[in-house]
């Protein structure tokens, strides 16, 4: 038996061999049915009532979450972010 902990060239040639380990091509192709729905859910969001004070100490402000979901929903180009990827 082969002392992978001190053999650093065992314990490579131990990890190459593992099938889930292997380097395989990713891409990523989020079909238009799914990035149209997110958006029809996201339009339908129903908002809490925002907490009392401006700042960040009770979590994430409401104002600050229904800016950030109009971006994902109205101005994020999903499909040139997903060409970077590829």
């Amino acid at each position: 038996m082969v002392n992978t902990r001190s053999d650093p060239k065992a314990a490579g040639a131990a990890r190459a061999s593992t099938p889930r380990e292997e380097i395989r091509p990713f891409r990523i192709e989020v079909p238009q049915e799914d990035l149209d729905d997110l958006r029809e859910r996201l339009a339908r969001t129903r908002w809490p009532d925002e907490l009392p004070g401006e700042d960040w100490s009770r979590g994430v402000p409401v104002s600050y979450l229904k800016e950030l979901a109009e971006y994902w929903r109205q101005d994020y180009d999903w499909h040139k972010n997903e060409s970077l990827l590829k």
